[in-house]
């Protein structure tokens, strides 16, 4: 039990790291927006259906994530899309035109809209193996990720620093975080709830339980 303990200590720790990256990649895209409409000549109608793209996939995306979470766990795929979602960013920054901006929104808006939940149901399971309550410092560090990607990406003029290197210069630290392996995920089964000491239901972002028989 105190291993277990421990492991959901470290685990905590992690997953709210991921929610403050998720939060500062997103407002990464988001400050940088208008120079990217400059840098390729978009129009306000492509501009918007671009965003669309991204607003469209992220929620498609996370209609299955939920599915995937209690298949697979949650660990596994908050490890995978946190490390996909810096390259998503990228794909942003390199596109050359319309096309390939939309193709590059729709797999950034994929991988963050199955991230959104993976996060949420792997600190819901380290919640209950906690027995406290940790969502609200997860939405916070997201919040904090936000604000901090927003004052770093203002900070680099569009003169000397172009929108396609200041998206790419968030790529190296966020690959380097990775939540906590071990026995705290979210799975369908007897076996994660044996591992995680959990039988109820957990919730997903939009509060609603993540796959029959999730932890």
């Amino acid at each position: 039990m105190e291993v277990l303990t421990a492991r959901a200590r470290r685990a905590r720790w992690a997953v709210t790291a991921v929610f403050g990256i998720n939060g500062m990649l997103i407002a990464g895209l988001a400050v940088r927006t208008p120079s990217l409409r400059l840098d390729l000549g978009l129009s306000a109608g492509q501009l918007g259906l671009g965003s669309a793209v991204f607003g469209v996939s992220a929620v498609a995306a996370m209609q299955v994530a939920g599915g995937l979470a209690a298949g697979f766990g949650s660990a596994p795929i908050v490890r995978l899309t946190v490390l996909l979602g810096p390259l998503g960013l990228l794909g942003v920054g390199i596109a050359g035109d319309f096309f390939q901006l939309a193709l590059a929104l729709l797999v950034l808006g994929t991988i963050h809209g199955t991230l959104d939940v993976a996060m949420n149901a792997h600190a819901v399971a380290v919640e209950r193996t906690l027995r406290r309550h940790i969502m609200n410092s997860c939405h916070g560090a997201w919040s904090i990720g936000a604000g901090a990607g927003s004052l770093v990406a203002l900070g680099l003029p569009t003169s000397t620093c172009p929108v396609r290197s200041t998206m790419c210069s968030s790529l190296p630290w966020p690959c380097r975080s990775r939540p906590s392996p071990g026995p705290l995920c979210c799975r369908r089964g007897r076996t994660a709830r044996r591992s995680i000491g959990m039988s109820a239901p957990a919730a997903g972002s939009n509060g609603a339980p993540v796959g029959q028989g999730a932890c």
